[in-house]
């Protein structure tokens, strides 16, 4: 099979195990991330995540959520590459944020130098498809208002649009984007376009803690497998590194 469709299987794999729903391969993504993976091998572009969300722009998507994964293998045949690749993501701590994400798709793109060396480029999102008024202007538009209600202790995980500050925003150092979470604040989902929150908030939004089933309270990400944990069970939620689901 081809690098890429192995590489989306594998991760699927591993969303799989967290009981989170697969990705679809999309073509305009895997354009874009073929090409900054052949810009990246022939020298043109570094191998970073320096204009990232103009990536995104440029595939044409429209785009609730966004995130990337790069990957560079050296003297792996190209059998093991997908699995090189999506094994030392997941050991990444940025990297399995990013393939557990709020997404429903992801494009994948690679291509090799005159060394050898093989550059991937994963782009995940989650993608609106309906048609209507463009949602990052709505969001714009609600800042604008003010509508938009800052929390000022943990960071808010809102499995949300990336849309704030008039679009998305990337973390850089590896994470799932999310609303303002690289400013160190969240946001509340219901502050935000009702129909972009029901489409993020319907991917991942627990009702109850995982561990004693508590229901109608807190509930914060565990650090170690992402499932919701209430305040008494979660070992560590006043950590500001922590991040709360939101209603």
């Amino acid at each position: 099979m081809p690098i890429e469709v192995d590489i989306l299987t594998l991760t699927n794999a591993f969303r799989k195990e967290h009981a989170l729903p697969a990705l679809r391969l999309h073509q305009d993504l895997s354009r874009v991330a073929t090409t900054h993976a052949a810009n990246v091998a022939d020298g043109i572009e570094p191998f970073s995540h320096l204009g990232a969300p103009e990536r995104f722009v440029s595939s044409g998507a429209r785009c609730l959520n966004v995130a990337e994964n790069l990957a560079r293998s050296d003297g792996f045949g190209r059998e093991e590459i997908p699995r090189a690749a999506v094994s030392g993501w997941c050991g990444s701590e940025g990297h399995r944020r990013n393939l557990l994400g709020p997404f429903d798709a992801c494009g994948i793109g690679w291509a090799a130098n005159d060394a050898g060396v093989i550059f991937v480029t994963q782009l995940l999102a989650l993608i609106d498809e309906r048609e209507g008024p463009n949602l990052r202007a709505q969001a714009a538009q609600v800042l604008k208002e003010g509508g938009l209600r800052f929390l000022s202790s943990t960071p808010a995980v809102c499995a949300t649009v990336g849309l704030a500050l008039g679009g998305p925003m990337l973390m850089l150092g590896g994470g799932v984007v999310g609303g303002a979470l690289s400013l160190g604040v969240g946001l509340r989902p219901a502050t935000l376009p009702r129909a972009a929150c029901h489409r993020a908030l319907t991917w991942y939004r627990p009702s109850e803690c995982a561990c004693c089933g508590a229901v109608d309270c807190e509930l914060w990400l565990s650090p170690d497998d992402r499932t919701p944990l209430c305040t008494s069970c979660h070992p560590s939620p006043a950590d500001a590194r922590v991040w709360q689901f939101v209603d």
